[in-house]
């Protein structure tokens, strides 16, 4: 007998797997201009119009904001094909919405860069011959105020400093840490 059961797919982890997620959609969809498609590829870029969720990435290499949708990028080592199979049955925006709000939030429309990102979104489906749905919202990374990235800064530089310190010492440091909890 045959296992016919798809297994659901697990939503991402962390930021870097969305960050993937959100390289692989952007590489996918421009198979589309090239010619070099097949109709998972199609999907992607037929469903442009109806994404409402948006996240966008301002990616360091390529000079340039990607856009990709919570449905796709919400799910570990997602691909266009996988994304066919599993799209009307198993896959969830409301479920990637809530796991994706860990390091995203929803851009307001009075924030300085919102009318930018508008824009650049816009035209990003244009680019494809779709138009922005009319419930559409961009998802920004979250901002940490200076206060938590500088506490994160000198944690980073206390555990360097203990990894440099002689094995007496860090026994003494875990000692002071431990009397002091």
């Amino acid at each position: 007998m045959v296992n016919t059961m798809v297994e659901q797919p697990r939503l991402v982890m962390n930021n870097e797997e969305v960050i993937e997620n959100i390289k692989k959609f952007n590489s996918e969809v421009a198979l589309y201009a090239t010619g070099d498609q097949d109709s998972s590829i199609t999907l992607l870029v037929e469903n442009i119009s109806h994404y409402r969720a948006w996240y966008a990435y301002w990616d360091k290499d390529e000079h340039k904001y990607l856009f990709a949708p919570s449905k796709y990028i919400g799910y570990q080592n997602m691909d266009a094909k996988q994304y066919a199979e599993l799209n009307r049955s198993y896959l969830d925006g409301r479920k990637t919405e809530i796991v994706l709000s860990n390091w995203y939030q929803t851009l307001d429309e009075s924030s300085d860069s919102y009318e930018d990102l508008r824009t650049k979104l816009s035209d990003y489906c244009w680019n494809h011959n779709k138009s922005l749905n009319a419930l559409f919202r961009i998802n920004v990374l979250k901002q940490e105020n200076e206060k938590d990235i500088l506490e994160k800064d000198l944690v980073d530089l206390i555990y360097k400093v203990y990894l440099g310190l002689s094995s007496e010492n860090k026994e003494l440091v875990k000692r002071k840490i431990m009397n002091s909890l």
